[in-house]
């Protein structure tokens, strides 16, 4: 009896020790917050990031939490990207009546400088991730480039004029910008340069 009184306890002990680094995952970096169905999403990072308290987000998602109704009539989504202790960029989806309940690191877990945190660049539905493409043309962290398709790495939607969609953060603060093909990207934005837009970005 006793010899499986003590098993227990070691079988006990390594399941706690499994679950310690799962329990760590749970605090996440916000990384970009959308809402909406179908083709129809929103930019709500900066909403999201208002709600969150201390550490710890913990909201009804609808259209009155969120600030916005993007898709009228459907029954919509709130994805939120979010990066882990261990790097691991991942998604958390949230329906729409359901309550959003996520640990977030403190201070959003940026670090100094620019990060590119997610680019695209096509026309409609013909877009391709970029992210890595930009990320690796920061230099002293800022970022300069003529919007071209030999500098995105192809054309994504040929005979059409493209755009440019970027989310990025500089100095722990999250921006975004959209910038024309054949206009030049400059980051980090100025307020009286580039348009900021809250256009759809997939992730």
């Amino acid at each position: 009896m006793r010899k499986q009184f003590q098993l227990v306890a070691v079988l006990i002990a390594a399941l706690l020790t499994l679950a310690s680094p799962a329990q760590s995952q749970n605090h996440w970096q916000l990384i970009r917050a959308e809402y909406g169905a179908g083709n129809q999403y929103r930019d709500v990072t900066a909403r999201v990031q208002s709600l969150v308290r201390g550490d710890s987000l913990d909201v009804r998602v609808n259209n009155d939490t969120m600030g916005v109704d993007p898709a009228p009539g459907q029954h919509k989504t709130l994805r939120l990207q979010v990066r882990g202790l261990d790097g691991d960029i991942r998604q958390l989806n949230f329906s729409e009546g359901e309550t959003a309940r996520v640990q977030v690191m403190r201070g959003g877990g940026y670090g100094a400088g620019l990060q590119i945190t997610h680019a695209e660049y096509g026309a409609g539905s013909k877009t391709r991730d970029v992210t890595s493409v930009l990320a690796a043309m920061i230099q002293g962290n800022s970022l300069r480039v003529r919007v071209t398709n030999d500098a995105m790495g192809g054309d994504p939607a040929d005979e059409h004029h493209k755009v440019l969609n970027v989310s990025y953060v500089y100095n722990g603060r999250p921006g975004q910008v959209s910038v024309n093909e054949g206009d030049s990207l400059n980051l980090p934005v100025n307020p009286q340069g580039e348009r900021r837009t809250p256009g759809h970005l997939a992730f």
